[in-house]
């Protein structure tokens, strides 16, 4: 909900025979019930990957696969309905592609950052960090290869639900400890083969945590509630 909208955010691409490019759309609605058509944003061959609201603006990283050019860019929306690129190379270093983009409780904007192995060798999570007006980005090379990666901050930690891929694939909660480099892993969800891309929702008790995973067989979508402490 943004400005007593709904969003829907996604990727699309349309076949015919002279191109197919992919296009990042966004779909808005009063009720949940009837919705827009769909808009674009964003630019051509850009996944705007996930949307963060953070002091009455949108922020969200999209990315552009491609083996000489590929990147990601950090968009802005003062509305919901325009987006700008704040940051247009927001990042080029391999495969990078899914983000979790979350603001602390000073400001600073901390991005997780997947990368996979397809143009380069190294395959490890990138961790960029940049205070307001968020044009001017540090990275550091995390120790672990992530994917489908959500951050939150709880009691002014950090933390994140991933897809890890070490000894056996699987969606577990981690903290991210920024200045060593390091993902933590503290809680291991049932889960297992295809699996991650969790929705969050944190209360200073409880995290709720949405997610799909095959582990039973096929792919099914799971709901877990953790007591924070």
């Amino acid at each position: 909900m943004f400005q007593q909208q709904l969003y829907l955010f996604g990727g699309a691409t349309l076949h015919n025979k002279s191109e197919q490019n992919l296009q990042s759309y966004y779909w808005q609605s009063k009720d949940g019930k009837d919705w827009s058509s769909g808009q674009e944003l964003a630019g051509k061959d850009e996944w705007l990957w996930r949307v963060t609201e953070h002091k009455d603006c949108l922020y969200g990283v999209a990315y552009h696969p491609n083996e000489l050019h590929g990147y990601v860019a950090l968009y802005r929306s003062d509305d919901g309905l325009q987006y700008t690129q704040l940051k247009p190379r927001l990042n080029q270093s391999g495969y990078v592609n899914e983000s979790g983009l979350v603001f602390d409780y000073e400001g600073k904007a901390w991005c997780l950052l997947r990368r996979d192995p397809l143009w380069q060798t190294d395959e490890r999570a990138l961790l960029g960090e940049a205070n307001p007006p968020y044009t001017s980005w540090h990275w550091r090379v995390l120790d672990k290869r992530i994917g489908g990666p959500v951050n939150f901050i709880w009691q002014g930690r950090h933390f994140a639900v991933v897809r890890l891929y070490d000894e056996r694939v699987r969606t577990s909660i981690v903290e991210v400890l920024s200045s060593k480099g390091e993902l933590i892993e503290c809680l291991t969800l049932p889960s297992g083969g295809d699996t991650s891309y969790a929705g969050v929702i944190v209360t200073e008790e409880e995290l709720r945590i949405s997610y799909y995973s095959a582990h039973e067989g096929t792919c099914a979508i799971y709901f877990a509630k953790v007591l924070l402490s």
